[in-house]
């Protein structure tokens, strides 16, 4: 006599079991749900004050910035927008304030974006209640200020997580670069509109010893850029809009063996030193005398 098959056993589930798997859905779906309101309320914030939003697209993985990658949405995406809005099927990083100073609204949604990244604005108008919640935007780690007041610089110094900073603008003094001094981390540094500033106030960026990439530009004269042979870490190294002479690069280029580019934009004209390695071939473009030979 045959045995009876056993029956097909099917996947239980004990209630408690049950109501744990529906609330780890519920905070997924919570969290989701959260940063596409948060996401949503900022861009109608930007709206209003002229702001521009910054997505997590438009820089690699070590933070640098690079060109958003063209493609199209596929058909997921798409679905996404259509039905539920595109707050959630982007990423806000940041932001950029170019028209119009920020409002205290739009800097208390950008410290609610868990990634946050970046801010761009211009130290013109700015409300004391604005300073200070930009003061507790301690995620950032990218800051772009126009026209910046030595104030202003002295509040990013404080910020622990910045990495690249890009100031300038006739009303920054000394105690501007003693405020960036005292940012150790710093990794990328911009000054432009220089001119205010003395030699003594720019030796102080030696003193960066994580810097690998700077950018100075705005001098009146001809900058003393001995300091920087003390940055063997420097990587690039920008001069815009300088009296600085041709003579003065090709000696920082022998300085500085292991920097790989050197571009220098002089009043009078353009030009571009490079480092390739492994050969560290040496390569001077003018683009002012090619220019007056045609």
């Amino acid at each position: 006599m045959e045995s009876p098959k056993p029956r097909r056993r099917w996947l239980r589930f004990t209630l408690r079991g049950l109501l744990i798997v529906v609330l780890l859905i519920c905070v997924v779906l919570a969290r989701i749900v959260n940063r596409a309101n948060v996401q949503r309320d900022l861009l109608a914030a930007l709206e209003q004050c002229g702001g521009q939003p910054v997505f997590d697209e438009e820089f690699d993985q070590q933070g640098v910035p690079v060109e958003p990658p063209s493609r199209e949405m596929t058909r997921f995406e798409t679905f996404v927008f259509e039905w539920f809005g595109p707050e959630y099927g982007i990423t806000i990083v940041g932001a950029g304030f170019d028209e119009q100073p920020p409002t205290a609204e739009a800097i208390s949604l950008l410290a609610q974006l868990p990634n946050l990244h970046s801010i761009s604005f211009r130290d013109q108008g700015l409300t004391p209640e604005v300073l200070d919640r930009i003061g507790s935007l301690s995620g950032l780690k990218r800051v772009a200020i126009e026209d910046a007041s030595d104030a202003m610089v002295a509040i990013i110094a404080k910020l622990p997580r910045v990495r690249a900073l890009s100031v300038g603008g006739p009303r920054l003094t000394d105690k501007a670069m003693d405020s960036i001094r005292s940012m150790q981390d710093l990794q990328e540094l911009t000054l432009f509109g220089c001119g205010q500033r003395s030699e003594i106030a720019l030796e102080q960026i030696a003193q960066l010893t994580r810097l690998e990439r700077l950018s100075l530009g705005g001098f009146k004269t001809e900058p003393d850029l001995a300091f920087l042979r003390t940055l063997k870490q420097l990587k690039s190294l920008e001069l815009h809009d300088t009296h600085l002479k041709w003579s003065s690069v090709r000696q920082l280029r022998l300085d500085l063996p292991d920097m790989e580019t050197i571009t220098h934009q002089s009043r009078g004209g353009t030009g571009m030193v490079c480092v390739t390695p492994p050969e560290r071939e040496f390569i001077a473009q003018r683009s002012s005398r090619s220019t007056a030979k045609k």
